[in-house]
């Protein structure tokens, strides 16, 4: 009984950590089309602007999603009540996989439900909609067998809400009321409207697809096939006014849900070189902007960030957070304990210089903040953004003052004896001196060598070398080839060249069947009877190699001109031959006076049982010269029509 308790746990284990979860800190948009629901990942740049990737499918369609940051896992419903009656209650991951953890007995009367999480992860909250008058139902996700409570509306409400969504504090619950394009804040646990809010725009769409983020409420207008904005602290427009904030029309929308994770501060990263003229110090300023303008003073908080090993800290120049600092100034590591996040939005600044030997083209690196906690007091750790990307919670680039490197340490002439060499660089305003002679940042060199530049910016200097020798390019594609109607040629073209291949391009003759131009290594399967392949080749620095190969079919078909059909097992039938295995479509046979002797169709070839054995209605027939005609259908799809004559002998 052990054992069979301990294998059902393990199952149990083994399932939940088989789920991938989802991203705290961000929004996410569910497209459900009848068979299936899409979800995209909704991004935010410096601008406020929102766009949608696409993220994952899933193969069931559900709505109503809301999003549980306890477990960073989706609860929806489905779309449409089964035959039972009842809903599927749906746990959705990262993956698109769809777990049916029981099914609700929700009221029939209804045409369909929104839906959300509590920011405490203790409910999912239902909205009832299409009906008077409307109903809430909860279910306790802390309970294993997911209770269900009903609370309805008083009498004569109803509301019709595309979605519903929580406050970033959890605290309000927000609905919008397609009749009268007003944003309603509900009571979820008395089931009652607290507050309307006129829409103050001239935007009165739609608002389906709901969710907050960045103290704001997000929705999807289908009319404008973007998203939309309302601010809910009035920060710059009174809640209810909707801006639109992006583009976003995926390719089929049946049922359309948003939900989120709000981060409970936004944190920011970004980079700024400066070069001191009078030292020629290259500085690195970084900039940590931390926002906690809608969420609660975060106290205790551990900063850390890792820079790369050629940065080194000089000096924490604003610190507004306070805190101890454990690794900082003289080393490339800053940690800072007990750091108070009050509610606002501030920038710590910290100065780093780079070490002179630089060898890479740019570097990057992250920050993070831990023991962030939101509203239900979860801890969590929160990464940077690079607000100057497009990515989310992405690392900080810095570009190197000045990087220079040739792609390739040594190259080769081409059969022309010249070669371009141009270093890759990265630098402002960049000088070159080779040596040579020449200043320019490209060069054509006509002998084998050691070539070196000398590349100058700003207080930077950098030397990088290329080494130049003689071996062409030079291409074999193979020799020629006879083969049998139908059979394939592998081709395995031999290049030789010090040059990395830049590309290459096949000509095939008419007929010669290539199985795809785009690849090296290739199958020809002609069906001419003779075809040319040729290959061209071209190296990074432009030198070109051309070869080709002749493919010749061979049928080899022979019918013979006499036979002796006496029965000693020796020429006994007159049939046709042919190397390669091919069809006898038509075979006929005419006496000296016209008549048809024999006949016979869809056959093979070299087989005495598709010849003729000289019988006539079951009768021999006389010595004598006889004529033919015959259609032989190869493999390579080719006809041969044949006539002549055969002698017959005893």
């Amino acid at each position: 009984m052990k054992k069979i308790l301990f294998f059902v746990l393990f199952l149990f284990v083994k399932n939940i950590f088989a789920q991938k979860q989802f991203e705290c800190g961000t929004a996410y948009y569910t497209v459900g089309d009848g068979s299936g629901t899409d979800i995209y990942k909704v991004i935010q740049n410096t601008n406020g602007i929102l766009s949608a990737s696409f993220l994952v499918r899933a193969e069931k369609d559900f709505n109503g999603v809301g999003y549980r940051r306890q477990d960073n896992l989706m609860y929806a419903v489905n779309g449409n009540r089964n035959s039972d009656n009842k809903y599927n209650f749906y746990q959705i991951d990262a993956t698109g996989k769809v777990n049916t953890l029981k099914k609700l007995p929700l009221s029939t009367q209804y045409s369909y439900f929104s839906g959300d999480v509590t920011v405490d992860g203790k409910y999912y909250v239902a909205l009832a909609n299409g009906a008077t008058p409307s109903k809430l139902y909860l279910v306790d996700l802390t309970d294993p067998n997911y209770a269900l409570k009903e609370l309805t509306f008083p009498a004569g409400i109803s509301i019709g809400s595309p979605d519903i969504a929580f406050s970033p504090d959890g605290l309000r619950l927000f609905a919008y009321q397609t009749a009268t394009k007003k944003l309603l804040e509900i009571d979820y646990n008395n089931a009652s409207i607290v507050k309307e809010y006129e829409n103050n725009s001239s935007i009165t769409d739609n608002y389906s697809g709901m969710w907050t983020f960045d103290c704001a409420l997000y929705g999807y207008s289908r009319n404008y096939k973007g998203f939309l904005k309302s601010e809910l602290e009035g920060i710059k427009n009174p809640i209810g006014f909707m801006s639109n904030v992006g583009d976003f029309s995926p390719p089929k929308i049946q049922s359309i849900d948003g939900c989120s994770c709000p981060p409970p501060v936004k944190f920011f990263k970004h980079a700024k070189k400066t070069i001191n003229p009078d030292t020629c110090i290259t500085e690195i300023k970084f900039y940590f902007t931390i926002d906690n303008k809608c969420g609660i003073e975060q106290k205790d908080i551990l900063f850390r960030d890792i820079f790369p090993n050629e940065f080194i800290i000089t000096n924490i120049d604003k610190n507004p957070f306070g805190g101890i600092i454990k690794q900082g100034v003289g080393g490339n590591t800053l940690v800072i304990e007990n750091m108070n996040i009050p509610n606002r939005r501030d920038t710590m600044v910290i100065t780093t210089r780079l070490k002179p030997t630089i060898d890479k083209e740019f570097y990057k690196n992250q920050a993070f903040l831990d023991n962030i906690r939101h509203q239900d007091g979860a801890p969590i750790s929160i990464k940077s953004d690079d607000p100057f990307t497009p990515e989310y919670l992405d690392s900080t680039l810095v570009k190197a003052p000045l990087f220079v490197k040739f792609s390739n340490d040594t190259i080769s002439l081409c059969p022309d004896n010249t070669a371009k060499i141009k270093p890759k660089i990265e630098g402002e305003n960049p000088t070159y001196l080779w040596n040579t002679g020449e200043k320019s940042a490209e060069i054509t060199v006509r002998k084998a060598g050691i070539y070196s530049v000398t590349v100058t910016s700003d207080c930077e200097i950098k030397i990088d070398t290329q080494v130049v020798i003689n071996q062409p390019l030079t291409l074999e594609i193979g020799k020629n080839f006879d083969i049998l109607p139908g059979d394939s040629v592998l081709i395995f073209p031999k290049i030789d060249g010090y040059n990395p291949l830049k590309n290459f391009q096949w000509i095939p003759s008419n007929g010669a069947n290539l199985k795809s131009k785009t690849i090296l290594n290739n199958v020809a399967r002609p069906n001419v009877e003779e075809s040319i392949i040729g290959l061209n080749v071209m190296d990074i620095q432009g030198c070109m190699a051309t070869d080709n190969l002749r493919i010749k079919l061979r049928r080899n078909l022979y019918i013979p001109n006499t036979f002796s059909p006496d029965d000693n097992q020796v020429n006994d039938y007159f049939y046709i031959f042919t190397e390669a295995n091919a069809q006898v479509e038509l075979f006929e046979i005419f006496d000296r006076w016209g008549s048809k002797v024999f006949s016979k169709m869809q056959c093979p070839t070299n087989d005495p049982l598709c010849g003729w054995d000289g019988t006539y209605l079951g009768k021999k027939t006389d010595i004598g010269v006889f004529t033919y005609h015959a259609k032989v259908l190869f493999l390579d799809g080719v006809s041969v029509d044949l006539k002549g004559d055969v002698m017959l002998l005893r």
